[in-house]
């Protein structure tokens, strides 16, 4: 039997997979200085924060696989220091915990993984 399809491109798979580490790992520089800087910014970056709190839950809600329980966590602690120091939205921020929470439960019962 003939073959009909070529080699398989393992060059493109490969600088696929170096592509995603390289943006996980600027994804967690980035909520790192986010965490790190908010404190120190204005009151007046309320608006900021407002769009960067909007961008984060996404994050939470569904996370990317690649990026696993380190990435979760920073992204956590950028979208708690947020509502902390610019937006005060501590209700948005407790009812998002309280369904993140209820997921794992759920996921951990049904022995589900999180990340892929």
């Amino acid at each position: 039997m003939p073959a009909r399809y070529g080699p398989c491109p393992v060059a493109p798979i490969t600088h696929l997979i170096k592509f995603q580490v390289e943006e996980l790992t600027t994804s967690d520089y980035l909520l790192k200085i986010f965490r790190v800087s908010i404190p120190h910014m204005p009151k007046t970056a309320a608006k900021f924060g407002h769009e960067l709190q909007a961008a984060l839950q996404p994050m939470i809600i569904k996370p990317s696989g690649g990026g696993g329980i380190q990435i979760m966590q920073e992204t956590v602690g950028c979208m708690c220091t947020v509502v902390q120091h610019l937006t005060h939205d501590f209700i948005r921020l407790i009812n998002l915990m309280k369904s993140c929470n209820g997921t794992f439960l759920y996921n951990n019962l049904l022995n589900v993984p999180l990340f892929f």
